[in-house]
């Protein structure tokens, strides 16, 4: 039997098929929200980096906010706060002082943390400047404890103001102050206390545009509208009408209408709970404030 060929032994090797390159597609455009991530990730790669300096200048401390920012290379940044320092160091505490060109170049540049963190910083430096003098000293006409507030650090303002009443230097103000700090953190009625006992010991000298309560602003209003002069003298009364705090204690204007009319209807009161009445009490009352008086009786307080 003859030997097989092989089938393909005789036919022409195809050449070879070269291999097409890959095709390369183009890159894609990056999206809004691609981009918009990007810039949120380097917002808050600075906000981490700028975290010590922000910290810093809160406290107001610049000088070292400066530093900390020109260890993160904020070259920038730290020029403005050196510079707010600068202002600050120069500035008498006392005097006034405008950063408000500073702090905003600070926000333009990109850091608004940084901005609102040295707003308040600069409100602690004044504070605390301010307490290194005599209790009760004032720039622009407001306390130490102001400052502190308006800077976030309700424990230093309550202590200022707490220095300045315990003086009797702008205590009224100080009194009025404390009371706001308390309303803030909504410790209401010892809030009422301290503007009512700011009424009891200086009542012309109340600033009732600062009061932070409007029902106890207006009680010199009401007060006027029962006819009682002068108005402010009659305050602490009127808001034991309104029952905003407890019947006051004595004034110290021993003698004065409202407390000759205080002490009759402490009278009063005693008698009335031993189911007796008062009428020399009630004759007094009468004759000092009738309208209150009246008003009194059908709150069933008299």
């Amino acid at each position: 039997m003859a030997a097989q060929l092989p089938l393909f032994a005789d036919l022409p090797a195809l050449p070879a098929t070269p291999a097409s390159p890959p095709t390369e597609s183009a890159p894609e455009e990056p999206t809004p929200n691609d981009v918009l991530e990007g810039q949120l990730d380097l917002l808050s790669s600075r906000t981490v980096r700028l975290a010590i300096a922000t910290q810093l200048a809160a406290d107001g401390r610049f000088a070292l906010a400066a530093t900390e920012a020109e260890a993160r290379r904020e070259d920038e940044l730290a020029g403005i706060l050196r510079g707010i320092e600068a202002r600050l160091v120069a500035t008498p505490p006392l005097d006034p002082l405008d950063l408000t060109g500073e702090l905003a170049l600070l926000a333009d540049k990109g850091s608004a943390g940084l901005s609102l963190a040295a707003r308040r910083g600069v409100e602690a430096a004044k504070a605390r400047a301010m307490d290194s003098l005599a209790p009760g000293a004032t720039a622009g006409g407001q306390l130490a404890g102001e400052f502190w507030q308006r800077a976030n650090r309700p424990d230093e303002a309550l202590a200022s103001l707490d220095r300045a009443i315990a003086a009797g230097v702008n205590s009224s103000r100080a009194l009025v102050v404390l009371g706001n700090v308390l309303a803030a953190r909504g410790e209401d009625q010892a809030a009422r206390e301290r503007w009512c006992r700011a009424f009891l010991e200086r009542p012309a000298e109340v600033p009732l545009d600062l009061i932070a309560d409007p029902n106890v602003a207006a009680l010199a209003d009401d007060a006027a509208s029962l006819e009682l002069s002068p108005p402010t003298e009659w305050v602490p009364l009127v808001g034991f009408l309104h029952d905003l705090w407890r019947l006051p204690s004595p004034s110290s204007r021993a003698g004065s209408e409202p407390e000759r009319f205080r002490e009759a209807l402490v009278a009063s009161r005693q008698t009335k709970h031993r189911g007796q009445l008062d009428l020399a009490a009630r004759r007094t009352m009468k004759a000092l404030a009738p309208l209150l008086f009246t008003e009194l009786l059908e709150a069933g307080l008299a």
